[in-house]
Parts: structure tokens; C-alpha cells; sequence
């Protein structure tokens, strides 16, 4: 078969595929545990942007809540390839923000 005769959309699924493998190499950074009774912050601003180079521990976004205003750091270093969770929206620890490609 050759490629005319692919599938409507056949390049888009691989563009996909192949964005879902790269995701595989990605690290998760997740909102970690912000104190014993604090249930929920807001994601107040992002110090970086998609595409960005991040050092290790370089802060990548600020979070508030009624208790604490923190800086969340970058767990690897890497470029920051996909914000999650934008600025504005409220997060609970566990969940992921953004993903990192780590610098080779």
C-alpha cells in the first residue's frame, strides 16, 4: 500500500504516536505535599514557559494557598516540554503540572 492510499488522518496518528513515545523519556513533575493540612493551592504564575531550558532545581512555577506561597522546582534538568496545569487553576499534591525532556 502505498502512501495515498493510507488511511484520512493516517500522518496524524503517527505525529501522535510518535509524541506519546517521546512522552515515555519525559519526567512528571508533580505539586508535592505542601504542608500536613494544606488540601489544595492555587497555581499562581509560571517562571517558565514550554520550550524553555530549566536547570536542576531552577523554580518553575509559584503556588499559593491560605497557609504558604511557594516556588516549586524543576526535579531534573531539561527542557520544559509540556505545561500540564495552567497558571489560574487550582492543584492538589500529586498532580502532575508539567512534563521535562531530560537534558542528555
Amino acid at each position: 500500500m502505498d502512501d495515498a492510499a493510507r488511511c484520512p488522518g493516517s500522518e496524524q496518528n503517527e505525529s501522535k504516536g510518535m509524541e506519546q513515545a517521546q512522552m515515555g523519556k519525559w519526567v512528571e513533575v508533580t505539586l508535592p505535599q505542601l504542608g500536613e493540612s494544606v488540601e489544595e493551592g492555587l497555581l499562581a504564575n509560571w517562571l517558565k514557559q514550554e520550550g524553555d531550558t530549566v536547570a536542576l532545581d531552577e523554580p518553575l512555577l509559584e503556588v499559593t494557598t491560605d497557609k504558604v506561597n511557594v516556588e516549586i522546582p524543576a526535579e531534573v534538568a531539561g527542557v520544559l516540554r509540556e505545561i500540564v496545569v495552567p497558571a489560574g487553576n487550582a492543584v492538589t499534591p500529586g498532580t502532575v503540572v508539567c512534563r521535562i525532556e531530560p537534558a542528555s
